[in-house]
């Protein structure tokens, strides 16, 4: 299924006049698990060995390539928002969820939850801010479905 949804991806990307990214290597992926002390799913790790995201935005939506990946702390302390006391709550263990891509120009960002060991549930959230966000899927495999069938639906 999984090599079904990447190959699909590649033909439309193609097709749309997108040049496909290097893939990742082994090492890259290796150097980025031991910089974060995390382990990729399977899914996300085949997916970087074989796509390893967008060269460029289509439509409003990208995928980063693995060398853009950041924990979404580092990506929201770099772009603050006015926190509301009492009202806003953190996204559950925030400081595992790494940004993968945004949507609507960057006004929303993917993020999947990483652990130090390889799991096949890593939720996948669309987060506005560290208090603002929602659940898309439960693995990376279920985002790509998403995002092949109907993007739009992810933002």
């Amino acid at each position: 299924m999984l090599d079904v949804l990447i190959d699909n991806l590649k033909k439309v990307w193609v097709s749309d006049g997108l040049t496909l990214n290097e893939p990742a290597s082994e090492a890259e992926i290796q150097l980025f698990e031991a910089k974060y002390n995390i382990k990729l799913p399977a899914d996300f790790r085949q997916y970087l060995l074989e796509l390893n995201g967008m060269s460029e935005t289509i439509g409003a939506s990208k995928l980063w390539p693995l060398g853009e990946i950041i924990p979404l702390t580092v990506l929201f302390e770099q772009n603050p928002r006015q926190i509301r006391p009492n009202v806003d709550i953190p996204l559950p263990n925030v400081d595992r969820y790494f940004v993968f891509g945004d949507y609507g120009f960057y006004g929303g960002f993917w993020a999947i939850d990483l652990k130090s060991t390889p799991s096949k549930e890593n939720s996948i959230v669309v987060a506005y801010s560290l208090y603002r966000y929602r659940e898309l899927a439960s693995s990376f495999q279920g985002f790509l479905k998403l995002f092949a069938e109907a993007p739009d639906i992810l933002g």
